[in-house]
């Protein structure tokens, strides 16, 4: 079965909760890399999970080898992180809705990302489909 390579954005106490069910919980999934504020922390990580360290979040994303991301990020981020993710044209779970601004900058996030959500979960449905039809 091949597993979706997903890039983890944010990998402090609610982070490594996310890692743990995507090694331990999801076998569809496999954690490809890895970004958090506190690099020494990141990179110690990053080797005992087995997967890569970026130091930015920009640099997860515009990773290859990232297939989706999971942001567990302050609310502030939300934006930005959205915007590029959705640039990128990947899967980005939203367990809780972005946060809202009322500046033009973030309308045009919130505009991107709905535009961009329907295809999102479409593509992440017929991936899902395509796994099952392997096994």
């Amino acid at each position: 079965m091949r597993r979706l390579a997903v890039g983890l954005i944010g990998a402090g106490k609610h982070g490594q909760r996310y890692a743990h069910h995507i090694r331990a919980d999801v076998p569809e999934l496999a954690l490809a890399a890895l970004c958090r504020r506190d690099a020494a922390r990141g990179r110690e990580q990053a080797r005992t999970l087995g997967c890569r360290f970026h130091d930015e979040w920009a640099a997860l994303v515009a990773d290859p080898a990232v297939e989706a991301v999971i942001a567990v990020v302050p609310p502030t981020l939300h934006p930005a992180v959205a915007a590029a993710v959705a640039v990128g044209r990947q899967p980005l779970p939203v367990e809780n809705r972005p946060a809202r601004r009322h500046s033009v900058k973030h309308k045009k996030t919130r505009s991107i990302v709905s535009t961009r959500m329907q295809n999102t979960r479409q593509r992440w449905m017929n991936k899902q489909a395509a796994y099952d039809r392997v096994d």
